[in-house]
């Protein structure tokens, strides 16, 4: 017995009790600050993709120590791991050998007339049934008025929305290609257009005849109905709507822009995973409920099973 070695590690070169000769994984400490002022240290490791929110122990959302109390026109995605990477790519080479075509482009639209067109920016794909499973906006703009006026002046979708303000002056607010599709749908309609950057930088070329403003929006006028806007500064546009075209468009915004019931920020589903559309499914995030991949991997499942089940009914 006493001459039996333990194998696994060499117990005088490394000790137990303390850090000597242990080389640790670089990492970056990340401060979090929630509304009550509780402050949390996350390590993350060195390269990693950094949330802009993290559930505080109080319950509440934690925002990075440090930013700015709104995030404007930057929505936030979840942290994408190595270990998530890794499936990805392996699931991606398994699709494609099984004849999957992937497409890599932005989608601003989404439509139906005899059947469903996802519109993008390189161009339109008509499909018999759409899943809609791009995850949940983890960031909305904080501009006072911008909730309490949805419906009334507020909308996400100018192709549903856009002949309420016919011959009246409008403005989107956003900076990027789901801007310009909305702004697009609604110049033919309207008096005039104004983009609402919210000091975000362009990333799309707007037609000339769109008044572009750079400033912060500090607040969205009305009481009953939307009359204007005020920009830092002091400066105030009048009105009559604003059509919120923030970041690119996600699940909950292509539903809005199609007709699909949503309450908040959830997308309406049955035991199916169907929307209120005839053709169009939803799973994961966008529907609400626990935020976790399980529920997320279980829904997407399920509906791409009914998904196939329909299409073969005919």
């Amino acid at each position: 017995m006493a001459e039996r070695s333990l194998r696994g590690m060499s117990i005088g070169a490394k000790s137990l009790e303390s850090d000597d000769n242990v080389d640790f994984a670089a990492r970056n400490d990340v401060a979090y600050v929630c509304p009550k002022g509780h402050r949390t240290i996350l390590p993350f490791a060195e390269g990693a993709e950094i949330p802009d929110e993290w559930e505080c122990r109080c319950g509440s959302v934690a925002h990075r120590e440090g930013d700015a109390d709104r995030e404007g026109d930057e929505i936030s995605k979840p942290t994408r791991t190595h270990w998530d990477m890794l499936l990805e790519r392996r699931s991606i080479e398994n699709a494609r050998r099984l004849g999957v075509q992937f497409v890599q482009t932005e989608a601003v639209g989404l439509t139906w007339t005899d059947r469903l067109t996802v519109e993008t920016l390189a161009g339109a794909y008509p499909a018999d049934a759409v899943i809609l499973a791009t995850g949940a906006s983890r960031a909305v703009p904080r501009i006072p008025g911008l909730t309490g006026l949805e419906g009334h002046g507020v909308s996400w979708c100018a192709a549903c929305d856009a002949f309420f303000y016919r011959g009246k002056d409008v403005a989107v607010l956003g900076s990027g290609e789901y801007a310009l599709h909305e702004v697009q749908a609604l110049l033919p309609v309207v008096k005039s257009v104004t983009l609402l950057t919210d000091g975000a930088a362009l990333t799309a070329d707007f037609p000339p005849e769109v008044t572009v403003c750079t400033q912060k929006v500090e607040a969205i006028l009305g009481e009953q109905t939307v009359t204007g806007v005020q920009l830092a500064g002091g400066a105030v546009r009048e009105v009559s709507g604003v059509f919120v075209a923030l970041g690119v468009a996600g699940s909950t915004a292509l539903a809005r822009k199609i007709g699909a019931a949503v309450e908040g920020s959830r997308i309406v589903v049955d035991e199916k995973m169907q929307t209120t559309v005839p053709g169009l499914y939803a799973a994961g995030d966008c529907t609400g409920g626990l935020l976790q991949v399980a529920k997320a991997v279980y829904e997407g499942a399920q509906a791409g099973t009914e998904a196939a089940k329909a299409l073969r009914k005919g």
